[in-house]
């Protein structure tokens, strides 16, 4: 994580490869722009939108038609939110905005992994 002003940035290039080493190869491209919608998410507490859910429902689509088993897709998008969440949020903010993003991460995790499994299903 690199310093930006006195913030730190998260490198979500890193955290994407790892997640997909560590859903057995599962092809990285398939999170889309989920994890900056979830840094979006964590920062203003939004839900995501339902363009992004439909992208997601099309990743699962591609899963499906790859051959990845959704196992592995699962896998993908919450092994990417557990990296994801060990960087946020920044330094010194207090306990209730803590609660407030990790809320805003696991629901965010939540609708976008049955978006994806939906579009999995559907293929």
């Amino acid at each position: 994580m690199a310093a930006r002003g006195g913030r730190r940035e998260v490198d979500l290039d890193a955290i994407t490869h790892a997640a997909s080493r560590e859903a057995g190869g599962v092809p990285p491209w398939l999170l889309g722009d989920y994890l900056p919608a979830v840094v979006d998410a964590a920062a203003s507490g939004r839900r995501l939108t339902a363009a992004e859910l439909a992208g997601y429902g099309l990743s699962g689509e591609q899963a499906a038609e790859s051959g990845v088993a959704l196992r592995g897709l699962v896998d993908l998008y919450l092994s990417a939110t557990w990296r994801l969440w060990r960087e946020l949020p920044g330094d010194g903010d207090s306990l209730a905005v803590l609660r407030a993003a990790g809320l805003a991460v696991l629901r965010a995790a939540d609708d976008a992994v049955a978006a994806a499994a939906e579009g999995f299903e559907r293929a």
